[in-house]
């Protein structure tokens, strides 16, 4: 269907986040953040984030008959300061939860907590590279 909406020469430009790769060192509290915040909201019946990794969009372009012509990772490498307000943000979703029971909040909301002063242990200063990219894959139809 993608397909059939472009006129030949027409471009489609895709962007997205791979999926979180499991990572050893001062790296993985971020992504600690990143999966309590996302247990929380299975838990609490939201759907789950569905990252889709790039290399799955070029081969479902190039499925499709669409040249892929660009193909660009940019790693996301956050701040304290962006990882205090994901955290913050995950942290309100749960305590704005009406699925959630009290009990499980806090503890949520106690775990978030204890990772956000692991990071501040760990970044001190600066960024952390928390092994996620975003990509833009660029294509176009022949």
């Amino acid at each position: 269907r993608l397909a059939s909406l472009l006129n030949p020469g027409g471009v489609v430009f895709f962007v997205g986040i791979e999926p979180i790769g499991k990572v050893d060192g001062p790296e993985k509290v971020y992504n600690e953040i990143l999966q309590q915040i996302e247990s929380a909201k299975r838990l609490g019946g939201e759907e789950p984030t569905r990252n889709v990794p790039a290399t799955f969009i070029n081969e479902s372009l190039d499925r499709l008959g669409l040249s892929v012509f660009s193909s660009v990772h940019f790693p996301i490498i956050p701040t304290l300061d962006d990882v205090r307000e994901t955290t913050n943000g995950g942290k309100r979703w749960i305590e704005e939860s009406r699925a959630l029971k009290p009990d499980i909040k806090k503890q949520y909301t106690a775990k978030l907590d204890d990772l956000v002063k692991r990071t501040a242990r760990v970044a001190k200063v600066g960024a952390v590279f928390a092994r996620e990219y975003q990509y833009i894959v660029a294509a176009e139809l022949p």
